[in-house]
């Protein structure tokens, strides 16, 4: 079994450790700067509103311009960029 490999209590500690913390942040930097690269030109603050944020143990790319969901989906007006769906595919396709 599993169990028998690993103690989960060191598996938890190891996650937590500052290299593990870097590492996360590295790569969501990189997204970000990648998700801001293929966003569109003309989006206007929506690219400056792309951001890593970091509390504790959580990181995240942050997509925080209010029109993020219309820029990533679309709409009747505004065709479906998937700026974020595009940068999750490529990262998690080994392409970074």
């Amino acid at each position: 079994m599993a169990e028998d490999l690993f103690d989960p209590a060191e598996l938890a500690d190891a996650l937590k450790s500052a290299e593990v913390l870097a590492a996360e942040i590295d790569l969501a930097e990189r997204a970000a700067d990648y998700a801001k690269s293929i966003a569109p030109e003309e989006s206007g603050d929506y690219i400056d509103a792309i951001h890593v944020v970091h509390d504790g143990d959580t990181v995240a790319v942050v997509f925080g311009d209010p029109a993020a969901h219309i820029i990533e989906y679309g709409s009747e007006d505004t065709p479906e960029f998937a700026v974020r769906a595009r940068t999750e595919a490529y990262f998690n396709g080994g392409g970074a």
